[in-house]
């Protein structure tokens, strides 16, 4: 069956609204509802949607607010710290793990 995504996950470039339905995707591989992508167009599933980007923590098509850290992208909620899980955002350090760190952890 057509892979399904939580519509907290999937959101469309273009017009930023939650996607629950049929979606395209740009020629810079970017996640865009029926509407933006042109409704004669959009596919009838969510077959498409692997060659969006996906998300290094839970996998899910990466669209809408991505953090791009450690050569990837990330959902904000899912970029967090490897000890504590608290979210990063854009101030993180790396372990010698390679693993991602927030401040407080870093300094401990």
């Amino acid at each position: 069956g057509s892979p399904s995504f939580p519509s907290i996950c999937l959101k469309c470039a273009v017009c930023r609204k939650a996607i629950d339905g049929a979606f395209g995707t740009s020629d810079s591989g970017n996640i865009v509802c029926a509407t933006c992508f042109g409704a004669d167009a959009a596919p009838a599933d969510a077959s498409s949607a692997s060659a969006a980007p996906l998300c290094a923590g839970c996998g899910n098509a990466a669209a809408g607010d991505v953090v791009d850290a450690l050569d990837a992208l990330w959902h904000p909620a899912c970029f967090i710290c490897s000890l504590c899980s608290s979210e990063l955002g854009t101030r993180f350090a790396v372990n010698a793990s390679g693993k991602p760190v927030c401040n407080t952890c870093w300094g401990s």
